[in-house]
């Protein structure tokens, strides 16, 4: 039912919604156990898994979250993860803002029926600053852990792991999968450069696709970076050498620029109206 008001406050009307509704309504779940099924349950929160239609939406779920932010607070979300940073000068309109947005997700929460666990929750200063005090910033009255790292997009954030750290550490692990591409690659026998393409892509470039709404705070040095880890594993897969321009190599595999696609993947991509 609340999945079904947010398609209306969205203007999602027609035979969609029928579809919706009928999606969402009367469902059951059981277990099987060594041959053996358990009696029904019936379900009447969260999205079936597993459907391609959830993932769509729970991102038309979360459509107006950035309601909830306080002025000067940014957000990022990845599936069910929610990544909420702020920077100030000053600690205290950094802690005032944050607990206000804090304010605001506990009642949000509460009007669409979300349960935010806040014990799973945890806060980190990635300033380059001492602290001398340890704000405290509660949820629902719950005071949010303290960490000295935050992971997110399977990036540790600390104040030592900034941009220039995290992509050392990506390129690190890019170079020694572009190292085992080139034992296949360099054998008489094997898949075709298409599929030595496809490798490149979902194994090494896929580093920085993955964590786009993190690398894409990048600087154009870093992103130049990027790039040279891209132009290498392609020019690996399709066995060139260096001498070929990096334009001719791109347009030869019919691939889109590492930092732009980045950059395009970093924007919103559902537009619904």
């Amino acid at each position: 039912m609340v999945l079904s008001l947010r398609a209306f406050s969205l203007e999602i009307t027609g035979n969609i919604t029928k579809v919706l509704h009928n999606f969402l309504q009367n469902r059951t779940l059981q277990v099987l156990w060594r041959n053996s099924l358990s009696r029904t349950k019936p379900v009447q929160k969260g999205l079936p898994q597993g459907r391609v239609a959830s993932p769509i939406l729970f991102v038309c779920f979360l459509a107006y979250f950035s309601e909830t932010l306080d002025v000067g607070v940014e957000y990022s979300i990845f599936a069910d993860d929610v990544f909420i940073f702020c920077a100030h000068t000053s600690l205290d309109q950094v802690t005032k803002k944050l607990q206000n947005t804090m304010k605001n997700v506990y009642k949000w929460c509460n009007y669409w029926k979300l349960i935010i666990s806040p014990e799973k929750c945890s806060i980190a200063d990635l300033s380059k600053k001492k602290l001398q005090s340890i704000p405290r910033i509660a949820y629902a009255g719950f005071p949010l852990p303290w960490e000295q790292t935050i992971k997110y997009l399977g990036t540790n954030f600390s104040k030592t792991n900034q941009n220039g750290v995290i992509l050392k550490n990506t390129r690190s692990i890019a170079l020694t999968k572009i190292n085992a591409l080139k034992s296949i690659e360099y054998k008489n026998y094997g898949p075709r450069p298409k599929d030595h393409i496809n490798i490149a892509n979902n194994s090494i470039c896929s580093l920085f696709y993955y964590s786009c709404s993190i690398t894409n705070k990048f600087s154009e040095t870093q992103y130049k970076a990027c790039n040279s880890i891209q132009t290498m594993a392609l020019r690996v897969a399709l066995g060139l050498p260096k001498w070929i321009p990096n334009i001719e190599l791109m347009k030869i595999a019919g691939q889109e620029v590492l930092s732009e696609k980045i950059k395009r993947l970093a924007a919103p991509q559902f537009f619904i109206r």
